[in-house]
């Protein structure tokens, strides 16, 4: 049978070609992890956490991970290393408030906090060990991990970002408080009730999607565009529904918007007119974003 490396840290074991994480035979259970479970990391998470541990210690410094991970996409990183760190300390039930596994260093980047072993052998118990100055994961392995998360997003950009949320937790999703529009001061509370009544029908299933209201987002409401940056960092969001008006003179266009957060890609927009009733708005709204983001419902 092939063999291939991995390596060990603590509880778990990475091996680097698949991205498969395992908690090792003997580890105490985790809340979220048998022992002997293997744990599929998506291609971004498994390759920050192989940096780091072939790293050993050292600090990974943030601009190496840009490089590493965004080399030549216009994403915003801080909201894209964000949420790929909060997978992996999913995966490893680690926290950044009291880290076991991975120290944060603002503005600096992250440092490994356990020894590292490497490894050689067949996938799960049986591996032997080998000296820590092995060959980093060839560039074969790398390209074929590479190739299968393009063609993951080429034939379905959502479906391929919701494998990269971890199945231990659900979805964040942030409702953004409704803008007023300037041309009828009246719409105001049309629009309050949209925002409300989305918090009460979108958080009906808290297993799968966590709902945080206008209320706690109005202090990245920010004009004219909301703080989505410090909405994703600070609260740990994954989507948020942003509704603003378009148009000038005429009759406006209030349109509202379902942004991920990791790359600021819409999985679902949609446009409204100032005499739609609220409540037949709100319904299309709450119907669009379970579509988009619960689509086994």
């Amino acid at each position: 049978m092939t063999r291939s490396r991995q390596l060990r840290f603590g509880d778990y074991e990475l091996q680097p070609d698949t991205g498969e994480l395992r908690r090792v035979d003997g580890a105490p259970t985790g809340p979220t992890a048998e022992a002997g479970a293997v744990v599929r990391l998506a291609p971004q998470p498994a390759k920050l956490l192989a940096m780091l541990l072939e790293r050993r210690g050292a600090l990974l410094e943030r601009d190496e991970i840009r490089r590493a991970l965004w080399p030549e996409t216009h994403v915003d990183f801080d909201q894209s290393l964000a949420f790929c760190m909060r997978q992996l300390r999913a995966a490893l039930e680690d926290s950044a408030a009291a880290p076991r596994y991975i120290e944060t260093l603002p503005r600096r980047g992250f440092r490994l906090l356990v020894a590292v072993t490497e490894l050689e052998g067949q996938s799960g118990p049986g591996s032997t060990e080998r000296p820590s100055g092995a060959n980093r994961p060839s560039r074969r392995s790398r390209a074929i991990v590479g190739l299968a998360a393009a063609a993951l997003l080429a034939a379905g950009g959502l479906t391929a970002h919701r494998l990269l949320a971890p199945a231990s937790r659900p979805v964040r999703l942030a409702i953004m408080p409704f803008e007023l529009a300037a041309v009828d001061a009246g719409d105001g509370s049309r629009l309050a009730r949209i925002s409300e009544w989305l918090v009460v029908e979108l958080a009906r299933e808290p297993s799968r999607l966590e709902v945080i209201g206008p209320r706690t987002t109005a202090a990245y409401h920010g004009t004219p565009f909301p703080d989505l940056s410090g909405l994703g960092r600070d609260l740990e969001i994954d989507y948020a529904i942003n509704c603003r008006y378009l148009g000038e003179g005429g009759e406006p266009t209030l349109l509202v918007e379902l942004i991920r957060l990791d790359d600021g890609a819409h999985p679902w927009v949609d446009g409204f007119g100032a005499a739609r009733p609220w409540l037949e708005v709100a319904e299309t709204v709450r119907a669009g974003v379970e579509d988009a983001l619960l689509p086994s419902r």
